[in-house]
C-alpha cells in the first residue's frame, strides 16, 4: 500500500496545480419530474494531493437516487485510477492522497430516511462531473462524456399463459456509447466507467416470458459528432404479447445530454416512446412506473457518446465510411461535418471540392471555437445558462 501510494503521489503531480470546478444533472429525482438535481464538485490539485468537494450539489432527494458515502467515494476512486498508471497495484494506497468533502443532507451524503435503491445513475453523473474537472488539467486525457445511465427496464406481471407471475428484464442493453478519446472514436454500445452489466439474452426473454423484441440495432447520428465520433447507442423496439403489466423505468440522459469536448457536440437524448393500441403514443419521462396492455409496444433509443473535437476536422474519408456503415446518416455529414457526398461510377464518394467550400462555410457561420465543453440545447433550455462553456 506504501508503495501504491507512492506511485499514486508521481502520477498527481504530473497533473497541473489547480481548482477544477464542473457540475452536471440528473433529469430528475423519479418524484419531482421537471425538477433537475445538480451534481456540483471542485477538484484542488496541490502537489501530490487531491481534495474533492461536492459542495454545490443539491439537497439529497425526495426519489431513490441519493448516492451513500460509500458509492461517492467509489466514484472518486474509479475516477483517481483512471487518470493516473493503470500499473500501480490497485489497493487503498491508491487512495491516501484524495481526501473528499461531503456537504451534510445532500444528494452525494444522504441522511436517514433517504430513499438510495437508483443511486447508480447518480453514481455514473458523479463520474461525469469528476471527468469534466480533469479535463482541464488533462486534456490530452479525458474523453468526452458517455451515454452516463445504467438503461434498466423492468416489466412484471402475470402471464395468462401459465398464470405465472414474472419479472424481466427487456431483453436488451443497459449502456449506450462511449465519448470519443482525445484520438480515437468512442466505441458502441459499451458500459463504461463504474458499471459493468450485460445484456438478458433475446432468446431468453422470448422464451421465457410474454415479450416479443422486434429489433436492437445501432441509433444512427446517437454519437455526438466530432473530429473524433462519440460511440453510438441503440434503437430497440419491444411488445407485450399477452395480459397486462407493470413497466419501470429507471434510465437518464432524457433531458441533459452527454457533453462533447473541444468542439465536439453533445450525444443524442435518449427517450422511450409508448405505443398504445388505438395508435397514440406517450413519451415517457427517464423515471416512471406505468401500466402496460396487451399489444402495446415501446420504442426505446439509447444515447451514444459526445465527440471529441472539431467536426470541421474529421477527415472526410472517415465521415464517409460512416454514412457507408449506417452510422452516420448522409443529412448529419452535410450539416454535422460539412462533408458533401456524390455519386460517382455508381459508388458513393466525397465530393473535395464541394466539401472545401462547404466547410469553409460553416466555420465563418460557426466562428472560431473557444469553448471547453458543449452540453447541447436541452441545457440550455432546462438551466438558463450557455451550452457552451
Amino acid at each position: 500500500m506504501d508503495y501504491a501510494e507512492q506511485l499514486t503521489r508521481q502520477a498527481i503531480e504530473r497533473i497541473p496545480d489547480g481548482v477544477y470546478a464542473f457540475h452536471d444533472y440528473v433529469d430528475y429525482d423519479g418524484v419531482e419530474l421537471g425538477k433537475p438535481v445538480k451534481i456540483a464538485a471542485t477538484v484542488t490539485v496541490d502537489g501530490s494531493d487531491i481534495i474533492v468537494d461536492f459542495s454545490g450539489s443539491d439537497s439529497q432527494a425526495r426519489g431513490a437516487i441519493n448516492s451513500v458515502p460509500s458509492s461517492t467515494r467509489a466514484a472518486v476512486c474509479y475516477v483517481v485510477r483512471a487518470i493516473t498508471d493503470p500499473d500501480i497495484p490497485n489497493n487503498d494506497g491508491c487512495f491516501r492522497p484524495v481526501r473528499i468533502v461531503f456537504p451534510e443532507r445532500s444528494v452525494v451524503n444522504p441522511s436517514k430516511p433517504a430513499a438510495v435503491s437508483v443511486r447508480t445513475i447518480t453514481i455514473k453523473r458523479i463520474v461525469d462531473v469528476l471527468l469534466g474537472c480533469f479535463a482541464q488539467a488533462l486534456p490530452e486525457r479525458i474523453h468526452a462524456a458517455s451515454c452516463g445511465q445504467l438503461a434498466l427496464m423492468v416489466l412484471g406481471g402475470i402471464d395468462p399463459r401459465n398464470n405465472r407471475a414474472y419479472v424481466t428484464w427487456q431483453g436488451l442493453p443497459t449502456a449506450g456509447g462511449m465519448g470519443a478519446r482525445p484520438t480515437k472514436d468512442g466505441i458502441d454500445v459499451i458500459d463504461t466507467d463504474v458499471t459493468n452489466l450485460m445484456n438478458e439474452p433475446v432468446e431468453a426473454t422470448e422464451m421465457d416470458y410474454p415479450v416479443r423484441v422486434h429489433h436492437i440495432r445501432l441509433w444512427p447520428d446517437s454519437g455526438g459528432a466530432g473530429q473524433y465520433r462519440g460511440g453510438l447507442g441503440f434503437q430497440a423496439r419491444t411488445e407485450l404479447l399477452r395480459g397486462d403489466a407493470t413497466l419501470v423505468v429507471r434510465r437518464d440522459r432524457h433531458d441533459f445530454a452527454p457533453w462533447g469536448l473541444r468542439g465536439g457536440q453533445p450525444a443524442q437524448l435518449s427517450r422511450v416512446v409508448q405505443t398504445h393500441r388505438d395508435g397514440s403514443q406517450t413519451n415517457l419521462p427517464s423515471k416512471i412506473v406505468v401500466p402496460v396492455a396487451t399489444g402495446e409496444t415501446l420504442d426505446i433509443f439509447t444515447g451514444g457518446g459526445a465527440g471529441f473535437g472539431d467536426p470541421l476536422e474529421r477527415a472526410p474519408e472517415a465521415v464517409l465510411a460512416d454514412v457507408l456503415d449506417g452510422r452516420v446518416t448522409r443529412e448529419a455529414a452535410e450539416r454535422d461535418y460539412g462533408v458533401i457526398l456524390t455519386e460517382q461510377d455508381g459508388a458513393t464518394a466525397v465530393d473535395q471540392e464541394a466539401t472545401n467550400q462547404h466547410r469553409a462555410e460553416l466555420r465563418v457561420a460557426r466562428g472560431p471555437i473557444d469553448w471547453i465543453f458543449d452540453r447541447g440545447e436541452a441545457y440550455e433550455r432546462a438551466t438558463g445558462q450557455p451550452a457552451r462553456q
